[in-house]
């Protein structure tokens, strides 16, 4: 199994290399229901475990969204955790009630996550 190494609170890697956050509690579940370890593969980003999956290193990705870009090479199960896509801003500047407040600045995330192709399917002349 594959993992984002760095988005805790949902998942991550501790210094000794060992699974953590929400998503390591329900994998820990499901293996003791399988009665089968699930082993984890080390990746140094989200980026390099979509590879994994892609080139069969890894079997499982813990968490993934179903976005059209991934439908060629990876089955997901239906959801069963949500979570929101939050927006920061400096704290100077308003909270932002609605995303049409603000769809025409510029923004950062971190690429291969699936908020990137939502937005972009959401709002085409997004600036990420």
């Amino acid at each position: 199994m594959c993992v984002d190494p760095d988005w805790l609170p949902y998942e991550g890697i501790d210094e000794q290399g060992e699974f953590t956050g929400i998503m390591s509690d329900f994998y820990a579940l499901w293996s003791d229901k399988i009665n089968m370890a699930i082993q984890l593969v080390n990746t140094a980003s989200w980026q390099q475990s979509l590879q994994f999956i892609q080139d069969g290193n890894c079997d499982i990705l813990a968490s993934a969204q179903d976005v059209p870009s991934r439908r060629d090479w990876l089955n997901v199960s239906k959801p069963f955790i949500f979570y929101p896509l939050a927006v920061a801003t400096q704290p100077d500047h308003q909270f932002v009630v609605k995303f049409e407040q603000i769809q025409h600045r510029d923004f950062v995330m971190v690429g291969g996550y699936a908020g990137v192709e939502l937005l972009r399917s959401r709002y085409p002349d997004i600036n990420i």
